[in-house]
C-alpha cells in the first residue's frame, strides 16, 4: 500500500476517517511560558536548503526514523473507537524515541496516560495534557494497561508505580518549519496537532525535494505501516512538540 497523500486540494476526503479528538496544544500563552523552546534543545539549527544532502544520506544509509521503524517492527499505534488521537501522538513519539535510544520495540499504553486525565471517559484532548503528565507521572507499558482500555479498573497502585519507570524527560515546544525539520532530521519525532484535521499525530519524516512531512497516523489499516504524507499548507502544524528523551535511556 503507497502512502496516502494530504494535500490542499484532497483534504476533505480524510476528515471523517477514523477517530479524532484533538483540541489543540499550546494555545494559551501562560501554558506556552512554561514550556521550553527549540532554543533551549541543543541542537543545530539546519536550513532548509541543505535538507537534501541529508536526507539523501540517511536514505541511501536506511537510516531514517521511517526505515527505523519498519525494519525494528515497530507498530503505529490504533487507537480503535478512543478519541485519545492527542495521546496515541506523544505516546508514539515516546515509543520511537526509545527504539532510538535503546534499539528496543516497546509498547506503550495511551490508555495509561489519557484515561485518568479524563476521568476514564472516551473525551478528546488537549496535547499538553497528554505531555504534562508524561513527565510527571509517566505512561504505562501495554502489557501493564492495554493500549485503548480506558476502564478504571487497570488504575490500580502497581500501575501508578510503574508507569513513574518511564518518563518523559523533556519536552521542546516547536514554532518555525526549519525547527521541525532539524528535529526530524535529528532522529527527533514530533508529536502534531492539526485544527483542519482535528486530529494529532507523529511527524517521522520529510520527502526529498517537496519536503513534505511523512507522518504516522494512529488509525488502522491507514497508509503505508501507518504512514502517510501531509503536503503544502496541510504540512503546517498548528501546535507542534518535541520529545527529546526517556528516562529511563
Amino acid at each position: 500500500m503507497a502512502m496516502p497523500v494530504i494535500n490542499d486540494n484532497n483534504y476533505q476526503n480524510f476528515l471523517d476517517q477514523g477517530r479524532r479528538g484533538y483540541y489543540g496544544m499550546f494555545r494559551d500563552a501562560q501554558e506556552k511560558g512554561l514550556c521550553k523552546r527549540f532554543g533551549d534543545l541543543g541542537i543545530p539549527r539546519i536550513p532548509e536548503k541543505d535538507w537534501d544532502d541529508i536526507i539523501r544520506q540517511k536514505q541511501k544509509d536506511k537510516a531514517t526514523l521511517i526505515d527505523l521503524c519498519n525494519e525494528m517492527g515497530l507498530p503505529h499505534k490504533d487507537q480503535a473507537s478512543t478519541n485519545y488521537c492527542w495521546v496515541n501522538a506523544p505516546t508514539h513519539c515516546c515509543e520511537i524515541i526509545r527504539l532510538v535510544e535503546t534499539g528496543q520495540v516497546v509498547s506503550y499504553s495511551p490508555a495509561s496516560c489519557g484515561a485518568p486525565i479524563k476521568n476514564f471517559s472516551n473525551s478528546g484532548g488537549w496535547g499538553s495534557q497528554a505531555l504534562n503528565r508524561l513527565k510527571v507521572d509517566g505512561i504505562n507499558l501495554t502489557s501493564d494497561w492495554p493500549d485503548n482500555a480506558i476502564q478504571r479498573s487497570y488504575f490500580t497502585e502497581p500501575n501508578k508505580l510503574s508507569a513513574k519507570k518511564n518518563i518523559v524527560r523533556e519536552f521542546f515546544v516547536i514554532e518555525e518549519w526549519e525547527e521541525r525539520g532539524s528535529c526530524i532530521l535529528a532522529d527527533l519525532p514530533t508529536a502534531d496537532g492539526y485544527d483542519w484535521w482535528r486530529h494529532e499525530v507523529t511527524g517521522a519524516g520529510l520527502v526529498l525535494v517537496s519536503h513534505d512531512l511523512i507522518i504516522r497516523n494512529s488509525w488502522r489499516d491507514w497508509g503505508e505501516n501507518g504512514f502517510g504524507i501531509l503536503s503544502g499548507s496541510k504540512k503546517q502544524a498548528d501546535d507542534c512538540v518535541v520529545i527529546v528523551t526517556m528516562e529511563p535511556s
